[in-house]
């Protein structure tokens, strides 16, 4: 008999804090939960990760009764300091939980300063257990020494004290250790992978693919790599007539690219989308791509976000069929190789454009890994990934 995977939730109330951007796990956990009425209760605080101007609100309060939205309430979005900002995160969510009535069976906090805030909630006996939820771990996170030191000991503090920890990735628990000298009992700290929608997101038949568009989606910085994809194009277009660039989403970088794309007269090659606020109308436009680029620089792994965690990008490429093109950072890079659903390759113009036409010029190749990355991307089903996670804490 097949086992359930749903934990029954039908009288849990559950809580998430989370920093936001885009969506991510937080927002994952959240669907899942109030989906199909799975928990009594749940809230979901949100504090903004970057100040944006265009916003109207800031951080942000949201009440859950059976699936359904009851409450909600929010800060208007005024810019402060740094420091500033971390300590009204820091206090709006006790005072937010404080002000619900009841005590909380759980309270799931992305990061470690929600989770300080977990703990003094379950001090004051407002809620019985905290996960820590590391979505990110950065060895050299602050350039200021004290400042840096200050983050990792509310870090080693929580690992200790929080009933139990999720990490997106295996390395995560190494370098807490390696860095830090945390050591915890066997199954304190757990591998919660980044996950998606599998069963959601809509599969377009391999014929109907747009053979020769490659695609990328993720905030526009300087090191995600896209200036030197761009400028590997004409090296492409030599061989593939008719081949395109998606770009998917914005960032501080965005004007710097679209004026590389107009430099090299490649207005009618690369598409720039901007930012996609769904995430199933994300899946919805990339799926039609045949292949996803996800470059990281490696450089020095003591400030490194990606190698100690787990691209959400990723995942997304191969839910929806995509085959990546990447660099050697991710943790799971040569497992992606191996499973034959991603070809890594270097930081380099020439390499980036040599990998894109010998991928796309073989459609043998293209179906093979377009099924490969269909099954793999099963595994990381979120229904799966969340049951199991809850099953054992509840």
């Amino acid at each position: 008999m097949k086992k359930n995977i749903y934990p029954n939730l039908k009288n849990v109330r559950i809580g998430i804090v989370s920093h936001v951007f885009a969506s991510g796990p937080s927002q994952a956990l959240l669907e899942y939960l109030i989906e199909e009425n799975r928990a009594a209760e749940v809230f979901f605080i949100g504090h903004p990760l970057f100040f944006e101007q265009k916003k109207e609100r800031s951080s942000f309060f949201i009440l859950y009764k059976k699936g359904k939205k009851i409450n909600e309430k929010f800060l208007k979005n005024i810019k402060l300091p740094g420091i500033i900002t971390y300590f009204k995160d820091f206090f709006l969510t006790i005072v937010w939980v404080l002000q619900t009535s009841g005590k909380w069976d759980l309270l799931v906090c992305a990061d470690n300063l929600n989770s300080l805030s977990g703990l003094i909630l379950r001090f004051f006996k407002k809620v019985k257990k905290v996960i820590f939820y590391t979505v990110d771990y950065v060895p050299q996170r602050f350039e200021n020494k004290l400042l840096n030191n200050f983050y990792h000991l509310i870090d080693k503090i929580c690992v200790y004290y929080v009933d139990e920890v999720w990490n997106l990735s295996p390395e995560m628990e190494k370098a807490r250790k390696k860095f830090r000298g945390i050591v915890t009992g066997k199954n304190k700290q757990r591998v919660i992978p980044m996950g998606i929608w599998f069963d959601k997101i809509k599969k377009i038949p391999f014929e109907k693919i747009k053979k020769h568009t490659l695609v990328f989606v993720g905030h526009l910085i300087e090191k995600q790599g896209i200036q030197t994809v761009i400028q590997a194009i004409p090296g492409v277009v030599s061989k593939i007539p008719d081949f395109r660039f998606l770009i998917v989403g914005t960032g501080p970088y965005e004007k710097t690219l679209k004026k590389i794309t107009k430099d090299l007269g490649l207005e009618k090659r690369v598409e720039f989308t901007g930012y996609i606020e769904s995430h199933h109308e994300m899946e919805n436009i990339i799926n039609k791509c045949v292949c996803a680029i996800a470059f990281y620089k490696g450089g020095d792994r003591l400030r490194n976000f990606t190698y100690y965690s787990d691209p959400g990008k990723i995942k997304d490429y191969l839910g929806a069929g995509l085959p990546v093109i990447l660099t050697n950072v991710p943790h799971n890079a040569r497992e992606l190789e191996k499973r034959k659903c991603g070809i890594i390759v270097d930081y380099r113009k020439e390499n980036i454009a040599k990998a894109i036409v010998e991928f796309m010029g073989d459609e043998g190749k293209l179906r093979i890994y377009h099924e490969n990355a269909i099954q793999y991307a099963k595994e990381f089903n979120w229904n799966k990934i969340f049951g199991r996670a809850l099953e054992r804490i509840i």
